[in-house]
């Protein structure tokens, strides 16, 4: 061969290598830009937005979807181009499996994967081809899926090689959206504890204030009766605060105990039949004195009927929640307790036109400890457990509290029960109320 032949050889030879190496370096260049992207992507930002643009020029897809496999075997599309395809589920097999076990691979069409045909296709068509990329995640495995739709040329050996550099961006991308998803799970746990810290810190104070009270009536009163400085019918007066005092500290201390058994567990409910007026009666019947400090009236409509729950429970739900409303009334209003049949429901509305509650803090009611301190004060005095016990009895009983309030305007507080029977025998005087509102 002359030495010109071959020397043009050496030359296309040399030509090609050079082609290929500058096709390389563009490749890794393309591929380090794309991690210094990802790596500047911010906490809120969806890391897998840089991985597909960055994608999108080397292999140009039509699609692209980021699957990872869940505790009960699935494979759930996370993130996707366009997002109409998240939420896409799978079956994983055998074709799937040798993707998340690390291989890269290509098809010509979707239609012959069987994972495709166990799902609605979601936006994604069988005829579309596939290039899939295992991601290498240390606990979690997953797949880089792009596809192209029919007539467009598909992927060739050259974009599986190329694939096994990419997988490293898209599995840098996926470790990055777990490692950001647990870092704004540990904020919000770190967030929700200093709240939790701050609201038992109040709790404890105007608790301290509640114990403190009646106990030192209880210890001033027993001193001056003891120390015989007061004559007999004072005596019999110091008696009755005593009492009241002990009565006061003793229904704390039972509700202290109630919040840990619910908290805890250790309480059952026993439901049975029984007319709802009943329940509403014996809590105003505890509450007389409440009525009467408060100088609020009481008025009570709807017909008989019964309901299934615990009777004990009821009763003191209900005694929780109507004294509320009475002792944050003012003087001379009136309390409204509707009892109403709502499908298989029975829901009583408690309503009173007192201070309200602040939004911030209506969301948080039912918690233990969450007290009010734009609410709590010495003409409205409290520690919070009243409604988280209700709140948790009624979920042990399968009755649902809800509450609507606004500031200044006053309070309306829904139970609702398993209804059990109508047209029961009413042991309530009632009357017929205006429809409860706010306004």
């Amino acid at each position: 061969m002359p030495q010109s032949e071959q020397l043009l050889e050496t030359i296309q030879l040399l030509e090609r290598e050079n082609e290929a190496l500058q096709n390389q370096n563009r490749e890794n260049q393309a591929l380090l830009k794309s991690l210094e992207s990802l790596l500047g992507v911010e906490i809120d930002d969806d890391p897998f937005s840089s991985v597909f643009r960055s994608l999108a020029t080397t292999f140009e897809f039509d699609q692209a979807m980021v699957l990872a496999e869940n505790a009960g075997g699935e494979v759930l599309c996370i993130a996707a181009t366009p997002k109409s395809l998240v939420g896409i589920k799978f079956r994983t097999g055998m074709f799937f499996e040798k993707i998340l076990a690390g291989r890269v691979s290509a098809t010509l069409r979707n239609g012959d994967v069987g994972e495709w045909a166990q799902v609605s296709a979601g936006g994604t068509a069988p005829d579309h081809s596939g290039l899939y990329l295992p991601l290498n995640v240390p606990g979690r495995r997953g797949m880089l899926v792009m596809l192209k739709p029919a007539g467009a040329n598909g992927f060739d050996r050259g974009h599986v090689a190329l694939g096994r550099k990419f997988s490293l961006l898209a599995s840098h991308a996926l470790a990055a959206r777990q490692s950001r998803q647990m870092i704004r799970e540990n904020e919000a746990r770190a967030h929700a504890a200093e709240e939790t810290s701050r609201v038992k810190d109040r709790f404890l104070s105007h608790f301290s204030h509640e114990l403190k009270t009646p106990l030192n009536a209880v210890i001033g009163f027993s001193d001056i009766i003891a120390s015989g400085a007061a004559g007999n019918d004072e005596n019999g007066e110091f008696i009755g605060y005593i009492q009241e005092g002990a009565h006061k500290l003793l229904d704390l201390i039972n509700d202290v105990l109630l919040v840990s058994d619910i908290e805890s567990g250790k309480l059952s409910v026993n439901p049975e039949v029984f007319p709802i007026s009943e329940a509403v009666q014996d809590a105003l019947r505890t509450l007389q004195d409440d009525i009467e400090t408060h100088h609020v009236q009481v008025a009570c409509d709807g017909e008989g009927m019964a309901v299934r729950a615990d009777r004990w429970a009821t009763r003191h739900v209900l005694e929780k929640i109507i004294g509320n409303a009475i002792r944050f009334s003012p003087s001379d209003t009136q309390v409204q307790v509707r009892c109403a049949d709502v499908g298989d429901r029975i829901q009583i509305a408690v309503t009173d036109h007192g201070c309200g509650i602040p939004e911030d803090i209506l969301k948080q009611i039912g918690s233990s400890f969450i007290v009010s301190d734009q609410v709590l004060t010495r003409e409205h005095a409290g520690t919070g457990l009243g409604l988280a016990t209700s709140y948790g009895l009624a979920r042990l009983m399968g009755a649902e509290i809800a509450i609507e309030s606004r500031l200044g305007a006053g309070t309306i507080v829904t139970v609702s029960f398993d209804a059990a029977a109508k047209n029961v025998p009413d042991v309530l005087p009632t009357e017929r109320l205006p429809a409860a509102s706010l306004a």
